[in-house]
């Protein structure tokens, strides 16, 4: 009787091998499992990453379009470029835009060339530190976005016409009505946005600087003193129409 006791209370090795399968299929599930989510933690993330970094760039490009003056250029060679180019010389395209913050009070405009463009599919913001630029004015690129395939641009004309250049030469406005982008990426596909111009407030076009004027103050000459400051000059609200 202890004998066959014994014999019944252990496992055969058909036993064994089946548990021993039963515990690899487990794992493998389990690892499986395991792994897509991993996998699918890691594809969310990317495009979380994505679309936070188009997002990104697309805020900014929007800031700066929103802000468009007419105040046109004079490049390094002293040529008079416009406002507003669809295509730039060397870019997508190139304007000059208000509201450039100045903490430190330099003595600088709050005008802005900028430029975006295109390289070995890296979206590049270009900015100059002055308007109107002499022969070794440099300038600043940064990197707003990896991945991109293509940035297209059509603009809108008071008539409604839609083409892609500026300036136009059916129209005499420094600016269209609106801009379109297409920014086509690719890891989220394209993404579409229309800028809408609006005409600048009166303070704001009378203290815009023509080219050739100084930078600093948008009442300056050349060498960046104001005019208020020269003898003889108007002071304020002796019917000067300087905005300060």
């Amino acid at each position: 009787m202890s004998r066959l006791r014994n014999q019944r209370g252990g496992f055969t090795l058909l036993e064994i091998l089946v548990a021993i399968a039963i515990f690899a299929v487990i794992g493998l599930a389990s690892h499986t499992m395991l792994r897509t989510v991993i996998d699918s933690h890691d594809r969310t993330e990317n495009a979380r990453e994505s679309i936070a970094g188009l997002m990104r760039a697309m805020s900014v490009m929007e800031r700066d379009l929103s802000q468009i003056v007419p105040r046109g250029i004079r490049d390094g060679f002293g040529d008079p470029k416009p406002a507003l180019a669809v295509p730039g010389e060397d870019s997508l395209i190139e304007f000059t835009r208000s509201g450039w913050r100045n903490p430190l009070r330099v003595n600088r405009s709050t005008l802005q060339r900028v430029a975006y463009d295109i390289e070995d599919e890296q979206l590049i913001r270009r900015f100059w530190y002055v308007l109107d630029r002499a022969e070794d004015s440099e300038r600043v690129e940064q990197l707003l976005l990896d991945g991109v395939l293509d940035l297209r641009i059509s603009v809108v004309d008071e008539q409604g016409e839609q083409g892609t250049t500026w300036p136009s030469f059916s129209t005499r406005t420094p600016l269209p009505q609106s801009l379109e982008l297409v920014v086509d990426t690719e890891a989220l596909g394209e993404m579409r946005r229309v800028v809408s111009f609006v005409a600048p407030p009166l303070e704001l076009q009378q203290s815009i600087p023509l080219p050739g004027q100084g930078d600093g103050d948008p009442g300056a000459e050349e060498d960046g003193t104001p005019l208020s400051g020269r003898p003889g000059a108007t002071q304020p609200g002796q019917g000067n129409t300087n905005v300060r």
